[in-house]
This record gives structure tokens, C-alpha cells and sequence, in this order.
């Protein structure tokens, strides 16, 4: 289980990472990433009734694989748990993988704390595509939104 070390540095690492970077693909340009979507991401997931430290620690590392020039070699020597380095790999997109297939796989890996990650991660982009009205991302998201709540679920019901 992570503690209060391992949360302060994932968020360095996240700042560090995600530095020049910007969010605005969809009409929002000059955010700067980390303020604008690490944050938002990591605050929802601490709002969920059942995330615990490990979620939190991924939050902030949740695109680090995919969008920066991290590695899973890296996290591990910044010292973060093989269960939070195998959530963050999960979570990450591959190269030439469709949207659909990557969730199928992310719900099929059963990472409690990458579910639950990318639950908030999905409810972030629906709010902005939903903001930009952007109709064929909203379904998309919407979609994968349906199939991660429902395997949440059966970590719910196992309880």
C-alpha cells in the first residue's frame, strides 16, 4: 500500500513529466496538463467512496507511460509498488491499438486502482467533450465508461 512518501513522489514525478506540456485538443489551448487534467483526474479519484492511497499514486502517474518519456523501468527505481507499475502500464494506450480494444484489455487485466483511475479519466474527458460538443468522443467515452463501471462492479460484489 502507498503512503504520504510515495504521493509526493508521484505528484514530482507528474509535474516533472507532464512539464511543457498542454491540454487543449478540444478548444482549450494553453492548459498546462498537469494543472489542468492530472489534477482534476486525481481529485475525482480521491472523491470515490472506495479509492485508497495505491489510486491516488497511479492518478498522478496515469499518463506518464504513454504521454512522456517515463518508463516502467523508471517507476520502479523511483520506488513506486509493482502493483502501482503494473496499474500505470495498464492504463497506458499502445501505439496502434484502437480505443476499444485498449479498454477491452484495461477491463480485462481486473487492476482495481486502473479501473477506478480510468473511471475518473473518463468522466474528465466526457465533461470536456461534452463541453466542446464533440458527439463522436461523448458516445466513445460513454461506451467505455458502461464497461469499466461494470468491472468495478464485480470487485464490488466480491467484497
Amino acid at each position: 500500500m502507498s503512503n504520504s512518501d510515495d504521493l509526493s513522489r508521484a505528484e514530482s514525478l507528474a509535474i516533472v513529466a507532464h512539464g511543457g506540456q498542454k491540454y487543449g485538443n478540444i478548444g482549450r489551448d494553453g492548459h498546462p496538463y498537469y494543472l489542468y487534467k492530472v489534477r482534476d483526474v486525481v481529485s475525482r479519484v480521491r472523491d470515490m467512496d472506495d479509492a485508497n492511497a495505491d489510486d491516488v499514486v497511479v492518478a498522478y502517474l496515469q499518463a506518464t507511460l504513454e504521454d512522456t518519456d517515463v518508463t516502467t523501468a523508471m517507476l520502479e527505481q523511483f520506488g513506486f509498488s509493482r502493483y502501482v507499475s503494473d496499474a500505470v502500464v495498464a492504463l497506458t494506450r499502445r501505439k496502434g491499438v484502437a480505443y476499444a480494444q485498449y479498454i477491452h484489455e484495461l477491463v480485462n487485466r481486473g487492476n482495481e486502482s486502473a479501473l477506478r483511475v480510468k473511471l475518473a479519466d473518463l468522466e474528465f474527458n466526457l465533461k470536456e467533450s461534452q463541453a466542446s460538443g464533440m458527439t463522436p468522443r461523448v458516445m466513445r467515452y460513454t461506451e467505455a465508461r458502461i464497461l469499466v463501471r461494470r468491472a468495478l462492479k464485480t470487485f464490488e460484489e466480491k467484497l
